[in-house]
C-alpha cells in the first residue's frame, strides 16, 4: 500500500518490539501536528492484548454501529480459543480523541510464509466491521481512512498483505468508512429482514402465502409421528446437547459437500462451548440455541446471537435422515422467524451465503465487500493474483451453470485430498 502521506496529516511514528508479552504493548501514539483532518487531532496506538482495554470497549460498543461479532465479549472469546495460537497476534488498533477511544479495529497477526492482517475471527465472522464512534465515523475522511492503514503497513511490513474480508457496505444505517479502501465485491453476499411489525407483516413481505401452505402441509406430515417441539435451549445441559448433535449434522454435511469443517476443530467446538455457556448470564446473548424436534430427536438446529434487538444468525443445521424430505430446516426458520417477530425482534440476518431459503426469509441484500492491500512493493503481484482468485470464485459463485459444476468437482477433489 505505503500511500504517500500529505504534510498536513503526517504523523511521527516510532516502532517498538511488538511481542507475544502478557501485558498490553503500546506501539505508537502520537498526535497530529498540523492541520488535521474532518475528524479532528486523534492519537492511534496498538496493543497485542484487549485486557485492559475492557472497559473502554464496551462503552464504545453503545456509540458505534457493530454486529454482534465486535463485541467485547465475543472477540474474547474468540481470542481465548480459535484467535490463540503460536503463528496469531493480536493486532488491536485504538484511536483516542480528547481522551475518549473513538476507534478500535479488531485485527490480528498471521505469521509466516505470507504474513496476513485481517480481521479476529475469521470464518467464524459473518460480518468484519470496525467499533466507531458513530460522530467520529461521519466525519472521518478517506483520506485518514487510508493512512491509518498505510501507517499499519509501514509498522508491520514484509512479504504478505491486509485482507479485509467480508466488510458490509452499510451497516445499522450507516455507510462503513472502511469502504474508502481499494475494495471489490466479496464471494457471497449477505441477507437480512425487518421484523418490525410482527410475524404476520413478515410472511406479507415475502410470499406468505406459500409459506404457511408448505408449514401446513409439513406439520400435517409430521403429526402422526406425535408432531414437532420448537425448543430454545434454557439451560447450560441442554444448550451442550444441542450444540453436540450440530457438529454430527453439520460435519456430515460439509463433509458430503467437500468442504472444509470449520465448526469441527477442538478450539472451534471449545469457542462454541464457550460462548453458548456464558450467553446464559447476558441480557444480550452471544449465542442463542434454537432446534426443531421431531419423534424425540433433533432435525433442525439454529444458533445466533442478539445485539440491539437483532439476531443474528451464526449457523443452521439439519438432519440428513428419513424426514430430509419434507424440509425441517425450513420448519425451523419459519418457527424461529415467529418467535423472533412476536418477541420484539425488529430485525435479523442470516449471514453470508447465497441459499434460496436465506434469499425467501431474508429480502434485504446486504452487499458486501473486501480490501485487500499488499504490504510492501515486494507484496503487490501477491496481491493482485490473491484480488483475482477471489474475482473468479465471486464468477462461479454468481453464475448458477458453473457453480454447479464447481460443487461437483470440489466433491471429488476432497475425496481424494480429505480435509479435517
Amino acid at each position: 500500500m505505503n500511500t504517500a502521506l500529505s504534510n498536513s496529516h503526517k504523523r511521527t511514528f516510532g516502532v517498538h518490539e511488538y511481542a507475544g508479552k502478557a501485558e498490553p504493548v503500546t506501539l505508537v501514539a502520537s498526535k497530529t501536528t498540523a492541520g488535521p483532518g474532518p475528524s479532528g487531532s486523534y492519537e492511534l496506538s496498538f496493543h497485542n492484548t484487549i485486557n485492559n482495554l475492557e472497559a473502554a470497549w464496551r462503552e464504545l460498543e453503545q456509540r458505534s454501529n457493530v454486529s454482534i461479532y465486535q463485541r467485547f465479549d465475543w472477540i474474547n472469546s474468540c481470542l481465548q480459543t480459535i484467535g490463540n495460537g503460536p503463528n496469531n497476534q493480536p493486532l488491536i488498533v485504538t484511536a483516542y480523541q480528547g481522551g475518549r477511544l473513538v476507534l478500535i479495529l479488531p485485527l490480528s497477526v498471521s505469521r509466516g510464509l505470507i504474513k496476513t492482517i485481517s480481521w479476529i475471527g475469521g470464518s467464524h465472522s459473518n460480518f468484519k466491521l470496525p467499533l466507531m464512534d458513530r460522530d467520529f465515523a461521519s466525519h472521518i475522511s478517506n483520506t485518514e481512512i487510508v493512512q491509518i492503514f498505510d501507517e499499519i503497513s509501514q509498522l508491520f511490513g514484509g512479504f504478505g498483505c491486509i485482507s479485509l474480508c467480508c466488510m458490509p457496505g452499510i451497516w445499522a444505517g450507516q455507510a462503513n468508512p472502511m469502504l474508502a479502501l481499494p475494495h471489490q465485491k466479496s464471494t457471497n453476499q449477505a441477507f437480512g429482514s425487518d421484523l418490525s411489525g410482527g410475524f404476520q407483516n413478515v410472511l406479507k413481505r415475502g410470499n406468505g402465502k406459500r409459506k404457511r401452505k408448505k408449514f401446513r402441509w409439513q406439520s400435517r406430515v409430521v403429526e402422526s409421528l406425535g408432531g414437532t417441539q420448537f425448543v430454545e435451549a434454557g439451560t447450560r445441559s441442554e444448550a451442550l446437547e444441542i450444540l453436540s448433535c450440530f457438529h454430527l449434522q453439520k460435519s456430515k454435511r460439509l463433509r458430503e459437500q467437500g468442504i472444509k469443517d470449520i465448526f469441527g476443530g477442538q478450539k472451534a467446538q471449545q469457542f462454541l462451548k464457550k460462548i453458548a455457556l456464558n450467553s446464559h448470564f447476558m441480557e444480550e446473548p452471544l449465542l442463542k440455541l434454537f432446534a426443531l424436534k421431531i419423534d424425540g430427536e433433533y432435525r433442525a438446529i439454529c444458533g445466533g446471537g442478539v445485539i440491539n434487538q437483532h439476531f443474528s444468525t451464526y449457523f443452521i443445521s439439519f438432519a440428513d435422515d428419513d424426514l430430509a424430505h419434507i424440509s425441517p430446516g425450513e420448519m425451523l426458520i419459519y418457527m424461529l422467524v415467529e418467535k423472533l417477530a412476536e418477541s420484539g425482534f425488529q430485525s435479523m440476518d442470516m449471514g453470508c451465503g447465497e441459499e434460496r431459503f436465506k434469499q425467501s426469509w431474508c429480502p434485504e441484500t446486504v452487499e458486501m465487500f473486501d480490501a485487500i492491500l499488499p504490504l510492501s512493493k515486494t507484496s503487490i503481484g501477491y496481491v493482485w493474483l490473491y484480488r483475482g482468485l477471489l474475482d473468479i470464485r465471486r464468477y462461479l459463485r454468481q453464475n448458477s451453470i458453473t457453480w454447479k459444476h464447481f460443487k461437483r468437482v470440489r466433491v471429488v477433489f476432497r475425496k481424494a485430498f480429505p480435509v479435517s
